[in-house]
């Protein structure tokens, strides 16, 4: 029964080659590739979280068993098996893009020289400094590195981000393994990242007061990204009637006051729903125009995310 749903899949999203061809022009349409599940899905008679997993997990699965045939290439005909999706999704073949090994010397050169950059910044990582959550600080030094490395700003952002949570994973699981036999190999992660354990907090104990040993990078991180995003709705005269109060940094005292705001109205402590009436309210005092360029902007960072979140719960 999967197999045959499985083919039936494969066929449907075959017909919306935007999915799957890295080459148009409507590739990353974000409203088109809804609608286009939306309709596998009713193809189907399949919930539409389920048809893209299950897309996913298909080519996926394609992909790495067409790299093992290319790899047994040298063996006689009648010794090579072609696995079954290999012949369901072998029309695929020519929209997959493979890396080879000078593409993935250029990839790691590209993350040293990232890190190294990173490191020379002690404020985007080391929270025990006073400039740690200064939201333009981090601001112009990310800039400053997506110059240096003649990226754009939000891919080193995002890629340190990624890069940082490997490491946290790579360092904890090798501290789980601190009491095995010799001869453990240490990932290049953490070779590369070794600098930063001493920025990374740990946490003591657990919810049942037992001791833990893990590793536990700072919620703060993402503070400056949070501020640096509120600011950007803020007034010159909200800024100019926080620098009177406390000595904190205009942004980080009128995003407090906001908060606030919006938890006396709602009478509950919600940090989600609180960001979402700011948009909203932001939203309002846009232009029709400027208004649906950045409904648009919006509806696709989350959606990006919601699939990043799927994709972790995929069935393997």
């Amino acid at each position: 029964m999967n197999g045959y749903v499985d083919e039936l899949l494969c066929e449907e999203v075959r017909k919306y080659s935007h999915l799957y061809d890295s080459s148009l022009k409507d590739y990353k349409d974000a409203y088109m590739a809804c609608n286009s599940w939306r309709e596998i899905a009713q193809a189907l008679g399949k919930d539409e979280i389920f048809c893209r997993q299950r897309w996913k997990y298909l080519r996926d699965r394609y992909v790495k068993a067409a790299k093992m045939i290319k790899g047994k290439s040298g063996e006689t005909g009648d010794k090579r098996t072609i696995p079954r999706i290999v012949g369901m999704l072998g029309w695929l073949s020519k929209f997959i893009k493979h890396c080879n090994g000078e593409k993935l010397n250029e990839f790691r050169y590209l993350d040293e020289r990232l890190v190294e950059e990173v490191k020379k910044y002690p404020h985007l990582y080391d929270s025990s400094l006073k400039d740690y959550k200064d939201a333009f600080m981090g601001c112009n030094s990310w800039r400053e590195i997506a110059q240096a490395l003649g990226k754009d700003e939000t891919f080193c952002r995002q890629r340190w981000k990624y890069l940082r949570d490997r490491y946290v994973k790579a360092a904890k699981m090798m501290k789980r393994r601190s009491d095995d036999a010799g001869g453990k190999k240490i990932p290049p992660i953490v070779v590369l990242l070794d600098w930063l354990k001493k920025f990374i907090k740990h946490r003591e104990t657990d919810s049942n007061g037992e001791k833990l040993n893990e590793f536990s990078y700072s919620s703060d991180t993402i503070v400056p990204l949070k501020l640096e995003c509120m600011a950007s709705d803020l007034s010159d005269n909200d800024i100019e009637q926080n620098l009177k109060k406390e000595q904190l940094t205009p942004v980080q005292e009128t995003v407090v006051a906001r908060i606030s705001n919006y938890d006396e109205e709602r009478g509950i402590d919600d940090e989600d729903m609180c960001f979402g009436k700011m948009v909203g309210r932001t939203l309002s005092k846009m232009t029709t125009r400027n208004k649906a360029h950045a409904r648009l902007e919006i509806s696709q960072v989350l959606f990006k995310w919601q699939m990043v979140e799927c994709d972790s719960t995929a069935p393997k």
